[in-house]
């Protein structure tokens, strides 16, 4: 699967950036991290959450650009075509988000 397919499948959609949704999906990410960092004895639940935030927040950034995205590999392809976010760059970004350092 590639972008291109992404797009023939319908599984991301040109929208208009909609500015409150895009609002609302930071705020609730980052209440989301805030909630995380209260389970410090549930790190299941922590990373969980963290995920949960992580996606808000990457399917706010679609809407910014004008993507609506309906599958999650989808996503992987977003951040590698329309932000140019190579595959290295994506695992240091997801390594430092967990608070560890990629070795890739």
């Amino acid at each position: 699967m590639n972008w291109k397919s992404c797009l023939e499948k319908n599984w991301v959609k040109r929208v208009e950036p909609d500015t409150d949704l895009i609002a609302s999906l930071r705020e609730l990410s980052e209440d989301t991290q805030k909630a995380a960092r209260l389970l410090t004895a549930h790190k299941s639940s922590q990373i969980t959450l963290l995920y949960d935030a992580m996606r808000m927040l990457l399917e706010a950034l679609a809407l910014e650009k004008g993507f609506r995205i309906y599958n999650h590999e989808c996503y992987t392809h977003f951040l590698d075509v329309i932000l140019e976010m190579s595959e290295v760059r994506m695992r240091n970004l997801l390594a430092s988000a967990r608070g560890k350092h990629a070795d890739f």
